[in-house]
């Protein structure tokens, strides 16, 4: 939620790069940053006005009115209202690089609708207590060259006609910058930092579900954006959104386009950190000390790798007394990445851009989808797997490679399995099966699983896992029976 209201402020001012906007405020300034920002929208919603920039002392006064978009969607029967005002200042272009300064006073922010079609109802009310914001414009990026925002807090609260969703957050800070390169593309970066988030759920379905979070962190990076270069072709889809069928060269136009957007960056890295986070329903409780989310892509290009990386610290869970008896058995600490590897996305896009004044056949269509894979393989790297708690401690690292469209599936894999002190583990695991006979399975498949080991004098045990397509599973070199 709140970091939407951060994107509105850089979603406004990117398309401000087409504006030329005079060196001291002028009517013919504030027409250009409008027309900048409706140019490649439909008539429709260029002309409801949403959109309205004005001169006001030493700097441009633009606002973005949602609320005047309702009336393109009122329903025939029944009532649909919607207001929402977002407004910045920005001031005319200075010195040699022409920067543009962009700010928001300490003022609310809030998004108020209700509705009623037929038999469906509902409402929504957002408030950020005040929020405000400061950066200098790039045009030659068409981004921030910096940007701050701080927000002291805000609630929502939403129904649907059945269920009802409050929310609250705390002071909350946002930065993005941004800046050319040496290959001439642009590099550029986020972060937010949200405190003292919390959301109730209400429903006669279901039980009251509460959600809080201490802290929530997020910082993104983009590196080797061809900004301009996708902006073009962004323009240029939307500005040929109404021919249909398309023409051939338009398609080429388009296409040549594509050609030199390619790859559109060289790398994404998105992390998140969630710290104190809680799940509170029906008398449980479910607890996590922190949780970590992580993406990462390499570009549309070949050979790409699309990651995603897991992190879980402390998890506890309260209000149920199997789960308590079992809580030697949770993880402490949970790590795991996962990669998909050997992309070959401009591969697939060349073969494109060779057709694009041609009509495909499904034929050819399937064969170019075909070609993002390397010999039509699916290839899933494990480069880090580990979960402790009190009783074991696993790491796995490994690979799957599977055949996309095989039926039967084929796919192999390879996985390297350590576990350390395993004495330690089947003794745990013993002791709980006093309690809990089903666990006596567990404890022999440990104690089978230790035999075919590779042991390190100091208890560390290893194990080899191959999978074949046919099924056969080599453990250690040895064929197990199937």
């Amino acid at each position: 939620m709140h970091y939407r209201s951060f994107l509105l402020g850089t979603v406004a001012a990117l398309s401000l790069a087409g504006a030329a906007p005079a060196a001291e405020p002028t009517p013919e300034g504030a027409a250009a940053i409008v027309k900048s920002l409706t140019g490649f929208l439909p008539d429709e919603l260029a002309k409801t006005g949403f959109v309205a920039a004005v001169p006001e002392g030493d700097h441009y006064r633009l606002s973005v009115d949602l609320g005047k978009l309702a009336s393109l969607f009122k329903p025939e029967k029944g009532k649909f209202n919607f207001s929402s005002l977002y407004e910045l200042q920005v001031f005319p272009p200075e010195g040699a690089e022409g920067l543009m300064k962009v700010k928001r006073e300490s003022l609310p922010l809030s998004v108020n609708a209700d509705w009623e079609i037929g038999e469906e109802k509902g409402d929504l009310t957002y408030l950020i207590k005040d929020f405000v914001f400061d950066g200098q414009f790039d045009p030659a990026i068409s981004y921030f060259r910096s940007g701050a925002g701080h927000a002291s807090g805000g609630s929502m609260q939403s129904f649907d006609g059945k269920s009802r969703v409050t929310a609250s957050f705390g002071p909350s800070d946002y930065t993005m910058a941004g800046q050319k390169n040496a290959a001439g593309a642009v590099d550029l970066s986020s972060s937010a930092a949200v405190t003292g988030l919390s959301e109730t759920v209400t429903g006669p379905d279901a039980p009251p579900v509460t959600l809080t979070m201490g802290n929530v962190g997020l910082d993104a990076k983009i590196t080797g954006l061809k900004l301009k270069e996708i902006s073009a072709l962004v323009g240029f889809i939307l500005a040929h959104a109404e021919e249909k069928p398309l023409q051939p060269a338009t398609r080429k136009a388009a296409a040549d386009l594509l050609a030199k957007a390619m790859p559109g960056l060289d790398a994404v890295a998105e992390d998140v950190k969630i710290d104190d986070l809680s799940v509170m329903a029906n008398g449980i409780t479910a607890k996590f000390g922190s949780i970590g989310y992580r993406l990462g892509f390499t570009g549309l290009k070949d050979n790409s790798e699309v990651q995603v990386g897991l992190s879980v610290a402390d998890p506890q869970i309260t209000g149920v007394p199997q789960v308590v008896a079992f809580s030697d058995l949770i993880p402490k600490n949970v790590t795991m990445t996962v990669s998909v590897t050997g992309l070959n996305f401009a591969t697939a896009i060349n073969q494109f851009v060779a057709h694009a004044e041609d009509t495909l056949t499904d034929a050819q269509m399937d064969e170019i989808g075909k070609s993002i894979l390397k010999d039509g393989r699916v290839q899933i790297e494990v480069p880090e797997f580990a979960a402790t708690s009190a009783l074991y401690n696993v790491t796995v690292k490994g690979s799957i490679s599977a055949e996309a469209k095989a039926e039967p599936a084929k796919a192999n894999a390879v996985f390297d399995v350590t576990a350390h002190d395993l004495d330690k583990t089947i003794k745990g695991i013993q002791d709980l099966a006093q309690s809990v006979p089903d666990l006596n399975t567990a404890s022999f498949g440990l104690m089978m699983a230790k035999g075919m080991a590779k042991n390190d004098p100091d208890g560390t045990s290893h194990w080899k896992v191959e999978v074949a397509e046919d099924g056969q599973v080599k453990i250690n070199g040895q064929v197990m029976p199937h």
